[in-house]
């Protein structure tokens, strides 16, 4: 544990002193930061920046979304439903639920809105123009035709939002956004590397340390 411990010292005191670390470094700290391996990071006593604040509130929002989302267990529309929903997204709403939304697709279509709006950090209010919401829509969710793997790199794309806020967030995390993170941790350290995850060790951070 000495040269975790030193590797540990050396990203904090990196972090204290204003150096820019880089993204891998910096999600290293992060994860002792959640095991309890290093302490928050210094702020001289100050609190966190708005920045972080604002970045903590749409995680918050990211992560409530995602979960009604997942929850609802929607796939993407036919075609024709698809059509219709981009031309007339009430008009749907308000048919019988056999040919139009039943209520787990308005959950899921409300779920991706909030989604949305969270990862472009928009404020409760302020409209985003539809092109934009649509074209957001497409990144993160499923479309009429998508395959499997279309549809697993769209949930790897929501992950990785998530991780950009959480990046952002830095010491304004909360005890329950921990508990959430660690849930889908595994699943969004491999969104990230763009292969398997696996358990990082002690020893593979202490010949990290002796290699860098």
């Amino acid at each position: 544990m000495g040269d975790l411990n030193k590797r540990i010292e050396i990203l904090q005191m990196a972090e204290a002193q204003g150096k820019k670390l880089r993204p891998e470094h910096q999600q290293e700290l992060q994860r002792y930061r959640e095991a309890g391996l290093a302490k928050g990071r210094d702020t001289g006593g100050a609190d966190s920046t708005e920045g972080e604040r604002k970045a903590s509130a749409f995680l918050t929002r990211a992560l409530g979304a995602n979960r009604s989302y997942e929850s609802t267990g929607v796939g993407p529309r036919s075609l024709v439903g698809q059509t219709v929903s981009e031309w007339a997204p009430d008009l749907l709403n308000s048919l019988p639920e056999w040919v139009g939304n039943s209520p787990q697709r308005q959950v899921a279509d409300s779920a991706q809105d909030e989604f949305i709006a969270a990862t472009l950090r928009q404020d409760s209010g302020a409209a985003i123009p539809d092109p934009e919401l649509e074209r957001q829509r497409r990144i993160y969710f499923p479309m009429p035709g998508d395959e499997a793997a279309v549809l697993r790199q769209k949930r790897d794309a929501r992950l990785r939002a998530i991780e950009g806020l959480f990046q952002s967030a830095g010491v304004s995390i909360t005890p329950a956004q921990k508990r959430e993170l660690g849930k889908l941790r595994p699943s969004m350290d491999r969104a990230v590397s763009g292969g398997a995850s696996r358990r990082v060790t002690d020893d593979d951070l202490v010949n990290k340390y002796l290699r860098d």
